[in-house]
C-alpha cells in the first residue's frame, strides 16, 4: 500500500516543483524589470539636476550599477561642480548609495589638466573599495589616499566568505590579519567595512545580513589590534552590486558571487 501512495504523490510533487520554478523565474524577471525602470529614473533625475544647475553640456548615462557623468568642462572646478550637481540631485531623492537605486556617481567629465590618456574619471564617494580600477576620492588627503591604495592592494590578495545565510566568517582570516596591519599602520584614518550581498532573497533580510557580516569583520579587526573607534561597519545589502544579477537564477552563479563581498575604504575626514 505504501508503494501505491508514493506513486500517486509523484505527479503532485513534480507539479509543485514546476510551479516553484516558474514562480522563481517570474520573480527574477519582475525584479530585473523594476530595477531597469528605477535605474532609468535615476539617470533622468541626474540629468535634470545638471540642467537646473546650468551644466547643460554634461550628460548622465547608466554605467553598470553607477551613473556616469560625461562632458567637457572649462576648468577643474567646473568639472567637480558639474558632477556634484548630479550627485546632489540623486541624493535629494535617495537614489544613490544606501538606500538607493544606483551605487554611485562616476565623474567622467573632462577638463584642462586631465592626463593625456583621458584618465579623468573618479568615484564621487569617499574612496570606494570595490574595483581595482577605482581612483581614490579627491576628497582624501595624500596620506589617506596612500592608505586607501594599500587597503585596495591588500584586499586583492584574498576574499572573506561566510557560512551560508550566516554572519560567521568561513574563509579569509589571513586576509583580515593583513587588513588589520594596514588599519594599525593607518590609525589616523577611519576605515569603513562595507558588507554587500547579492539580490537573492528578501531585500530587508539582505540588508540585515550584510550589517551583521560587516560587524563580524569589524570585531575580528579589533581583536587583531585595530582601534574600535577607527573601524566603521556598514551593511549595504543588495544596493551596491558590482554586476547586475537581478535576472540570474541560482545562488551559486558566478555573477551573484561577485556581489557577495566585504570591502574596505578610508573615510574622508
Amino acid at each position: 500500500m505504501e508503494e501505491v501512495k508514493k506513486r500517486n504523490c509523484m505527479p503532485w510533487l513534480l507539479l509543485g516543483l514546476l510551479l516553484f520554478g516558474l514562480l522563481a523565474l517570474l520573480s527574477n524577471c519582475v525584479g530585473a524589470s523594476n530595477y531597469k525602470i528605477m535605474a532609468d529614473k535615476a539617470k533622468t533625475t541626474a540629468q535634470d539636476g545638471l540642467t537646473k544647475a546650468g551644466f547643460a553640456y554634461a550628460t548622465a548615462k547608466l554605467e553598470g550599477a553607477n551613473v556616469a557623468i560625461e562632458g567637457n568642462a572649462e576648468t577643474q572646478d567646473a568639472k567637480l561642480a558639474t558632477c556634484e550637481a548630479a550627485k546632489t540631485a540623486l541624493e535629494a531623492k535617495r537614489m544613490v548609495g544606501l538606500p538607493g537605486v544606483v551605487r554611485d556617481v562616476i565623474c567622467k567629465v573632462k577638463a584642462p589638466g586631465d592626463d593625456a590618456n583621458g584618465a579623468s574619471g573618479f568615484n564621487m564617494g569617499a574612496g570606494y573599495g570595490g574595483s581595482s580600477n577605482n581612483i581614490p576620492s579627491p576628497k582624501l588627503s595624500a596620506a589617506a589616499q596612500a592608505c586607501q591604495t594599500e587597503l585596495l592592494n591588500t584586499a586583492k590578495t584574498g576574499k572573506v566568505t561566510f557560512v551560508k545565510g550566516s554572519p560567521n566568517i568561513q574563509n579569509g582570516k589571513p586576509l583580515l590579519n593583513d587588513i588589520a596591519k594596514v588599519a594599525i599602520k593607518c590609525s589616523d584614518f577611519k576605515i569603513e567595512v562595507a558588507g554587500h550581498t547579492d539580490t537573492g532573497g528578501d531585500a530587508a533580510m539582505n540588508l540585515s545580513l550584510s550589517q551583521l557580516r560587516a560587524d563580524a569583520v569589524r570585531s575580528y579587526l579589533i581583536g587583531k589590534g585595530a582601534r574600535p573607534e577607527q573601524i566603521i561597519a556598514r551593511g549595504y545589502g543588495e544596493t551596491k552590486p558590482l554586476v547586475d544579477d537581478h535576472a540570474v537564477v541560482g545562488v551559486d552563479n558566478p555573477d551573484r558571487e561577485k556581489n557577495r563581498r566585504i570591502e574596505f575604504s578610508i573615510l574622508a575626514q
